[in-house]
């Protein structure tokens, strides 16, 4: 169960029974105590493929703490968390200190060493030969030999350009709600299911 302190979970559809679905992700009697604070004992949680799940509650109650926790940044004291193998885009609610280079290589960064190789290939692409070095151009140019890597880079591409993004702006000189639509194209490349933490925050309505 939840405690009182704990957001409540609005479901959009239907309530979740196990003996008849298989979730996409959901958690089963965890507890979850931090910094003294028990946030959850017990809990149970689910969503289902294609739900839309609002989560609410007043400052500090544990929006952040379970989103988290859900997205597999924090371990629970007890119970299980399953994810059926899905992979889910994040948005955190604040964005890191530690992202750092231009708005195309940080998007890519997701995509781990395909992320890599991608962004070399757009230094390639943009003229930027000169700023790579062996190995990341051996990269580029094993990417160039396939058709399914060029394909990649074209979503990579599109994501950044749907949301108005320059991607080859230097992150660290963007302002804050720009800063928040390069984490938000992150998580729209990663998956298509998405866990997103006050995702509004500095965006502009069309955004």
């Amino acid at each position: 169960m939840f405690l009182e302190s704990v957001p409540r979970v609005f479901w959009p559809h239907y309530l979740f029974f196990p003996e008849q679905r298989m979730a996409l992700l959901s958690m089963q009697n965890v507890t979850l105590n931090l910094g003294g604070k028990p946030l959850l004992q017990n809990a149970d949680f689910a969503i289902e493929a294609g739900e839309r799940v609002c989560l609410t509650g007043r400052n500090g109650a544990g929006k952040s703490s379970l989103l988290a926790l859900l997205g597999g940044q924090l371990e629970a004291d007890s119970g299980t968390i399953v994810r059926s193998g899905a992979l889910f885009g994040q948005m955190p609610q604040t964005v890191p200190e530690s992202w750092t280079g231009t708005v195309f290589t940080l998007v890519a960064a997701v995509l781990g060493d395909e992320g890599k190789a991608l962004a070399a290939a757009h230094m390639v692409a943009s003229g930027q030969v000169s700023g790579l070095g062996k190995a990341e151009q051996a990269k580029a140019n094993s990417l160039a030999e396939g058709g399914h890597g060029w394909e990649r880079y074209g979503e990579v591409l599109a994501v950044i350009n749907h949301l108005e993004l320059d991607p080859d702006a230097d992150f660290s000189a963007l302002s804050g709600g720009t800063k928040r639509r390069v984490a938000l194209a992150r998580a729209l490349i990663c998956s298509e299911d998405l866990i997103l933490d006050e995702p509004t925050n500095h965006l502009d309505l069309t955004t």
